[in-house]
Formats: structure tokens, sequence, C-alpha cells
């Protein structure tokens, strides 16, 4: 139960940082997580590589922040 309330809480997340980057409509996904060993990164990345693969004209990025603190900071 835990495991998907983290992972939903980093889908609303990426949908939150979900920006406009070109004329060609491909829209960048910033996933922010904490260090690259915390729990937040290592399900960050995957979920990046399943929108990079899945998702037409979306990139999608893990990026290492300084945690929840930050995170939060970051949404707003």
């Amino acid at each position: 139960m835990k495991r998907i309330v983290v992972i939903l809480f980093f889908a609303i997340m990426a949908l939150f940082l979900v920006q406009d980057v070109s004329a060609q409509r491909e829209l960048r996904v910033t996933i922010a997580a904490g260090g690259t060993g915390r729990t937040n990164y290592l399900l960050a990345k995957p979920l990046a590589e399943i929108i990079n693969q899945k998702i037409p004209n979306m990139e999608a990025i893990a990026e290492v922040t300084g945690a929840s603190v930050e995170n939060v900071r970051l949404v707003k």
C-alpha cells in the first residue's frame, strides 16, 4: 500500500512539473527526488524511463534534489 502511495505521489508531482519546451509541443517532465541512494529516487528514475518509452513527444528526467522539503518548494 505504501509503495502505491509513493508512486501516485510521484505521478502527481510529475503532472505539476510538465513544461512546454518547444514549438513541436514536446513536453518535459522533471521528477524531483532525493539523493540517488534514496527510495524516492529509485522510484523516480524508472518512472522517468517508462514515461520516455511510452508517451510520445514527452521527455522525463529524475532530478536529484534536497529531498522532501525542497520537493514541496519546487512544486509550489
